[in-house]
C-alpha cells in the first residue's frame, strides 16, 4: 500500500473519535495499514498505556498478519467480521475495514454487546466516498 492521502487520514481520526464515544470503557481506538502501521487514531486522552509504543507497532504487525491469515478462509467461511481477545488487564478488538484494520482495546468491564454496534457503525460508514476505494464491495 502506498501513501495514504490526508483526506483519508482526517476521515479515520475523525472515525475513530467517533468509536471513542460509543462507551467510556474504550481506551484506543485507531486504524492500522494491512502492513500493522498506524494510520491514525489513538488512545482517550488521560489513559496510559500498559505497554511502550514499540510494542504497539509490533501488536499492530502482528493483528495485521492474523487478518491476512485468515482471509485465507474467506471463500469457505465468509469474512472475519471482528475478533475479540479477551486478556487478563484488558479486551483487544480488531475489525478488518478493506485494506485496513480497526484496532481497539478496552477496560475489562467493556460492554461486547457495544462491538456489535460498533460493527454496525463500520458497516454503514463503507457506503461514505472516502471508503468507496479501500473497502470490500457488498
Amino acid at each position: 500500500m502506498g501513501l495514504i492521502k490526508a483526506e483519508k487520514v482526517l476521515y479515520f481520526e475523525k472515525f475513530c473519535k467517533k468509536i471513542l464515544e460509543f462507551d467510556s470503557n474504550i481506551r484506543f481506538a485507531g486504524i492500522i495499514s494491512d502492513r500493522g502501521k498506524l494510520v491514525a487514531g489513538g488512545f482517550r486522552n488521560g489513559i496510559k498505556p500498559f505497554i511502550e509504543e514499540r510494542d504497539h507497532e509490533i501488536a499492530f504487525m502482528e493483528v495485521a498478519l492474523r487478518i491476512r491469515m485468515r482471509n485465507e478462509f474467506n471463500k469457505k467461511l465468509g469474512r472475519v467480521n471482528f475478533t475479540i481477545s479477551d486478556r487478563e488487564k484488558i479486551i483487544v478488538m480488531s475489525m478488518p475495514l478493506g485494506n485496513f484494520i480497526l484496532y481497539l482495546s478496552a477496560e475489562k468491564k467493556f460492554d461486547l454487546k457495544t462491538s456489535y454496534k460498533i460493527l454496525k457503525f463500520s458497516k454503514g460508514n463503507r457506503n461514505k466516498s472516502i471508503f468507496s476505494d479501500i473497502l470490500p464491495k457488498k
